[in-house]
């Protein structure tokens, strides 16, 4: 069994607002993120900064589990930390609010991946992308709580301790061609671009997938 969580912590400030609420296509960025989420499980954590649980609460609908940062500037790792210790499920599929592309089939890969494993991490034009991956939720919470008390916040630091599986972009590329899983909005001119293809229902971008 599979539960998630989805990251909306960021200030996003490059796109004039918190990225999860920005509006694709007519719905918050947050809300797309969730179907493609739900495609795979019903246990659902919403992590947020410090006072926007009712800003997502009118976004997402009042039965959206959500949770608010405890402590501020610990970066992806608090809210990953506090959404983890309401999941249910041994296994969590990790995503971001801002990959409004995102494809179920790449968590149903991640999460076969994950099999005996403390995560399935994708590789993508050579970097690791933590934050888009499956962790198992025990081990996992233990290397990224030691990661907070050392005063960092990145989850890619805390996954070099991990035993996980590296899951290669041709194996990505067989169920999702392009990697719009791993496109990120970043910018003002990336929420157009993303407004535009929801909206039309385009499958490609001509630019190159971000990194996390």
């Amino acid at each position: 069994m599979l539960s998630g969580v989805v990251l909306a912590g960021g200030r996003g400030s490059r796109i004039g607002g918190d990225k999860g609420l920005a509006d694709v296509g007519g719905q918050p960025m947050a809300a797309l993120v969730l179907r493609a989420l739900s495609e795979v499980t019903e246990d659902i954590v919403v992590a947020v900064t410090g006072g926007a649980r009712p800003a997502y609460t009118r976004a997402l609908g009042p039965s959206v589990q959500i949770v608010e940062d405890r402590a501020h500037d610990r970066g992806p790792l608090e809210g990953l930390s506090n959404a983890l210790r309401l999941t249910r499920h041994d296994l969590v599929a990790v995503v971001p609010c801002d990959v409004p592309f995102l494809k179920a089939d790449i968590l149903r890969l991640l999460e076969a991946r994950a099999a005996g494993r403390d995560a399935a991490v994708p590789v993508v034009n050579g970097f690791l992308e933590p934050l888009v991956a499956v962790y198992r939720a025990e081990p996992c919470l233990n290397h990224f709580s030691r990661e907070l008390d050392l005063g960092a916040g990145k989850v890619g630091n805390a996954i070099r301790h991990m035993d996980f599986s590296r899951v290669e972009e041709p194996d990505l590329r067989a169920v999702d061609e392009r990697l719009l899983s791993f496109w990120n909005v970043n910018s003002k001119e990336d929420l157009t671009r993303a407004g535009e293809m929801a909206r039309r229902e385009v499958t490609f971008l001509s630019s190159a997938p971000s990194t996390a």
